[in-house]
């Protein structure tokens, strides 16, 4: 058997013997598990499968299996390390989120054959675990990070050459299989949620319904920029605190203009949205007991989906009303 197996034998057992399941990879650049491997997202194997697997002759790649079977092992993947990096500038802002992705990260991290990263973790209580997730897509809805949960494998180091179709290997920056740490449901949260803000594409569901220009019978067209909505999302007067206070929502603080948010009835420490990150003047809802889904709204999405059911046609109608007698201030 050669030294690479040597290694990934070593590290299987390693984890075998801290409860997570694993499965060996061809070593063919496919990135596929070399076995039937669906018995083994609900049991863990047993030491004999394992010798048996990696003993093998030939090259075998090592892939965790993620999900309750390991101990609600969850992997978040960078796809590339400009992701990574966006990432880290982001929590450069936020001294006690920064703090707890090197919790994290001093317990698995490690750098893929493509750049990008992989951090393990684990997350209880938290039953049961989410299915896998992309978190954040490009503007061309390329994947760029994105996470592996229940039913789901993880490629791991040492696994190298062909394993990949680059022939790069995977390479552990920190931590190891036997040190992933494990967070509570609350902070697994705020790193989603710190994700979800790299996505490049919006969130087309959260907007006014219509960008185009309207003709009526009595006059030319009506130009967007000066639908309700778009007032709306311009007036001066209108601050998230005139919209999210009176619907119970608490400031937990300010930084760098960009709010922490609780949602009505959440205790804590911990926040449930965002404010005007990057200077963007829009709310990143995240946690999933809030009053609006995960996600990005503009103020007038806000209002419409908190003062009007969600009824964008209500919601403009009340505002046309409102700026009809009171324009907003340019």
């Amino acid at each position: 058997m050669n030294t690479d197996n040597d290694r990934i034998l070593q590290t299987a057992h390693a984890a075998l013997a801290v409860g997570i399941s694993l499965v060996p990879i061809r070593g063919d650049g496919s990135k596929r598990p070399a076995i039937a491997w669906k018995p083994f997202q609900e049991r863990l194997p047993t030491p004999r499968e394992v010798d048996a697997w990696f003993r093998r002759p030939g090259l075998w790649g090592l892939a965790l299996v993620t999900g309750q079977v390991s101990g609600h092992l969850i992997a978040i993947d960078f796809d590339d390390e400009a992701a990574f990096l966006a990432w880290m500038a982001r929590l450069r802002q936020d001294q006690r989120l920064h703090i707890l992705y090197e919790e994290i990260a001093c317990g698995y991290e490690e750098r893929t054959p493509k750049g990008g990263r992989h951090l393990l973790l684990r997350c209880l209580p938290r039953s049961p675990i989410g299915r896998s997730q992309v978190l954040a897509r490009s503007h061309q809805g390329d994947v760029l990070v994105e996470t592996r949960e229940e039913g789901a494998i993880i490629i791991v180091a040492p696994s190298a050459g062909s394993v990949h179709p680059t022939g790069r290997p995977y390479i552990l920056l920190r931590g190891g299989v036997d040190s992933i740490r494990t967070i509570d449901p609350v902070q697994l949260e705020e790193i989603f949620h710190s994700l979800r803000v790299l996505d490049k594409r919006g969130a087309p569901n959260c907007t006014q319904p219509s960008i185009l220009p309207t003709a009526g019978p009595r006059g030319p067209l009506q130009l967007a920029e000066n639908r309700p909505g778009d007032l709306f999302n311009r007036d001066p007067q209108v601050t998230w605190e005139s919209i999210l206070l009176p619907k119970g929502w608490e400031l937990v603080r300010t930084v760098s203009g960009e709010g922490y948010w609780r949602h009505p009835g959440k205790r804590g420490p911990h926040y449930s949205a965002t404010t005007n990150h990057g200077g963007d003047g829009k709310l990143h809802v995240f946690s999933t007991s809030a009053p609006l889904p995960p996600g990005s709204y503009s103020r007038f999405a806000a209002y419409a989906l908190l003062y009007h059911g969600g009824n964008f046609q209500a919601a403009a109608k009340a505002l046309k009303q409102r700026y009809r007698s009171f324009p907003p201030a340019e």
